[in-house]
């Protein structure tokens, strides 16, 4: 069983802890595939390079495909990022914009 998190407030008023946590874990993975593809794009560039002369055409196709899939996938990633990024900062404001007015309500209640 995994560890409790303790930075997730459960007893919070809203879910923005669990979102908040849900997209943060999301911009890391993405982030964790982006330099684990951005490695694999290198080797086959050094592959495609570096043997070239002793490699058939076939592999040398091959090798093209995977590097134009890899490039697409990076291209994909790189969406993924710039959306959950705003995801999350339309979540950040929404949550400052709560606290805002919660706290302009316990204003006018004391005053």
């Amino acid at each position: 069983m995994p560890s409790p998190n303790t930075n997730l407030n459960i007893n919070h008023p809203t879910s923005f802890p669990i979102q908040h946590f849900t997209l943060q874990t999301r911009i890391t993975a993405i982030a964790k595939a982006t330099s684990t593809h951005k490695l694999i794009r290198e080797r086959l560039l050094t592959l495609k390079n570096d043997f070239k002369d002793c490699l058939t055409d076939l592999f040398l196709e091959a090798l093209e495909r995977e590097q134009n899939r890899v490039n697409r996938v990076l291209g994909d990633f790189a969406t993924e990022l710039k959306k959950v990024e705003g995801e999350l900062e339309a979540l950040e404001r929404e949550e400052a914009t709560r606290v805002g007015m919660k706290g302009k309500e316990a204003r006018r209640r004391y005053t």
